[in-house]
């Protein structure tokens, strides 16, 4: 995940589009032309290269073994939305074709309150599957938010132990 890069999402996310919002999150910025104002293309800023300077540093704090500092910058890279948009990501492959924008905010809304929060008891989304005897069994099923916290601690968990 250090070096995950977010999809290509420009074709996606056109001029008008209701996902324009998403742009900045990427890292995308519109290049225009100033003769006649009109759109040359998009310019990426690149947030993955905020995520990868912090996991640089990161790296450099678990060489010397300074856990403290570790801790601190994972803390402060999960508050990133940049960082919270890769999770997504790697979660929710082709959500920018698969959910509706305002579905999408509202995930992303609520891994923000989550980073924030730091809850303790995951959410499940209760779903039945089948037996062999032809009933069914209850299986409990993190929802997606979860699954994006969880995949960010795991990403910084495994960042430590490498």
């Amino acid at each position: 995940m250090p070096n995950h890069r977010l999809p290509n999402c420009v074709s996606y996310l056109g001029e008008n589009h209701e996902l324009s919002w998403l742009h900045g999150m990427f890292g995308l910025l519109k290049r225009s032309n100033p003769q006649t104002g009109g759109i040359l293309g998009w310019l990426n800023t690149g947030p993955n290269g905020f995520v990868k300077y912090m996991m640089n540093l990161m790296g450099h704090a678990r060489d010397k073994g300074d856990a403290k500092e570790y801790w601190r910058l994972g803390r402060s890279l999960m508050k990133n939305e940049a960082f919270q948009v890769q999770a997504f990501n790697h979660v929710c492959k082709h959500w920018y074709l698969d959910y509706k924008p305002h579905k999408i905010a509202k995930l992303l809304k609520e891994v923000r309150e989550m980073v924030e929060m730091q809850p303790v008891c995951i959410d499940y989304k209760r779903v039945y599957i089948p037996k062999a005897n032809g009933k069914q069994r209850p299986l409990g099923v993190p929802t997606v938010p979860w699954r994006v916290y969880l995949h960010m601690w795991n990403v910084l968990l495994v960042w430590y132990r490498i």
